[in-house]
Parts: C-alpha cells; structure tokens; sequence
C-alpha cells in the first residue's frame, strides 16, 4: 500500500529487526500518487491488485509479510486469499500494527498485530502533562516508553488471543 512517512518508518524498522535476526527481507510497497483533484487516494482496490501482482511476481515467494496498519491488512488479505494464496500458521503469515479490531474483525485467520497501546500512550500522556503543569518550574525533559508487543492467534503463544 502507499505508504505515509510514519507508515513507512514502521515499515523500515520492522525490515530492520528482521534483518537483525537474519531474515531475508523484500520491501514492496507503492509510492504517493496524487489523483486529479490532488488529492492522495492511498487505499483502494487498484492498489491492492498492484501490491499483489508484485508480491506473486516474487520468487522464491514470502512466507511473511508485515503490513505497517491493520486498515490496510483489512484490504490486502482477503485480496490475497482471492488470489489463492492460503494465509495463516505454516502458510504465508501476515502481521500488522495497531491491533484495531474493526479492521480486524472480519478477517480469518486474523493476522498477529503489534500492539502499539494507544490507550497507555494517552493515559500516559496526561499523566505526564497534568505532572508538568504542577510543576511548571521543573524544566527536565522527561521521556516515557510504553512498548508495543504481539498479539497472535497461534495456540500456546505468550501474546495468544486464543
């Protein structure tokens, strides 16, 4: 799918721990393109066939494929499905980000998400910015981490929803 700049450093970090951990990784992804109104159309169907045409080109074919969004995964997977192409444990396994389960609801198998706790993200931010405002003379930048980890629907998996 055309990716958004934070689309695409998700894209790029996780390409970068796959390599890390020796995995052979390919990036296929569409660039921005605008439409006549000038507007970026970056999800529909056209795409989607795109995408898929070069992953079937690919050979030897991905086992894996790691889509930046699970808006997006929600168009791809069962696109690829219709191309006959079986997804799921000791198939092509998919995972994606965010783990917004409108978008997820519908799909079977659902793919494994990283979680990226968007809840805690914002607890925490105001936390943190309720902190600040009672103490406003502190000038000490104060960094948070909250990390994200895998859902999976695979039995016995430390992040299984099943």
């Amino acid at each position: 799918m055309p990716a958004t700049g934070l689309l695409r450093f998700y894209g790029r970090a996780f390409a970068a721990a796959a390599s890390d951990a020796d995995a052979e990784v390919q990036s296929l992804e569409l660039e921005r393109q605008l439409d006549a109104e000038g507007y970026w159309r970056e999800h529909n169907p056209e795409s989607v066939d795109t995408l898929i045409r070069q992953y079937l080109s690919v050979s030897p074919r991905p086992t894996g494929i790691f889509v930046a969004d699970d808006m997006q995964v929600a168009m791809l997977q069962p696109a690829l499905q219709k191309h006959g192409v079986e997804i799921g444990p000791g198939k092509v396994e998919i995972i994606s980000c965010n783990n917004e389960e409108p978008y997820l609801v519908g799909l079977s198998p659902k793919p494994a998400v990283i979680d990226i706790r968007v809840e805690s993200i914002g607890a925490r931010g105001v936390d943190q910015l309720l902190w600040r405002l009672e103490h406003p003379d502190l000038h000490e930048r104060i960094i948070t981490a909250i990390e994200p980890f895998v859902l999976s629907n695979e039995p016995g998996y430390v992040g299984s929803r099943g």
